[in-house]
Parts: structure tokens; C-alpha cells; sequence
């Protein structure tokens, strides 16, 4: 159950409490296990970290395509990270 504007409602009552007539909720049934864990390995791979150098974004490249690191951390950078 999620409370919305007030009410608790579930997936079935969800459009009649936006009070929609048209909206339809249809959802495909999970997937194995494993295929999250595909789907997180091909985020990683599309993540891309930058330093922030004098007002500049500078691609630090060796950290492209892999979940962040810990090590990569220095209290004294600034760094920006999009996937």
C-alpha cells in the first residue's frame, strides 16, 4: 500500500483515487534473479566520473564503465558522476 494525496491506496485503486477512467496498470511479471543482476552490470558499464578542475569538467576515464570506488575519493576534489 502507498499513501497518495492522503490515502492509502493499492495498484487496483490507484486510478480511481487520480480519478482516471482510462488509466490502465499493467506490469509484466518478474524476471529470474539473475537478470537484475545483468541489468546492473550494464548501468555500471555506462557510468562516467569527472573531476572538477578550475570550473572544468576533466573525464577521469580509468573510472568510466564501473560502479565508483571507494579509493577514488579525495576530501580535497570535487567530482561529477552521470550514467
Amino acid at each position: 500500500m502507498t499513501l497518495v494525496f492522503g490515502h492509502f491506496v493499492t495498484l487496483a485503486t490507484f486510478p480511481v483515487v487520480l480519478r482516471c477512467s482510462i488509466c490502465v496498470a499493467v506490469f509484466a511479471d518478474p524476471g529470474p534473479p539473475e537478470e537484475d543482476e545483468l541489468y546492473e552490470m550494464y548501468m555500471a558499464e555506462t557510468n562516467k566520473v569527472f573531476r572538477v578542475q578550475d570550473d572544468t569538467l576533466v573525464p577521469l576515464q580509468e573510472y568510466w564503465g564501473c560502479t565508483p570506488k571507494h579509493e577514488m575519493l579525495n576530501s580535497n576534489e570535487v567530482y561529477g558522476l552521470c550514467a
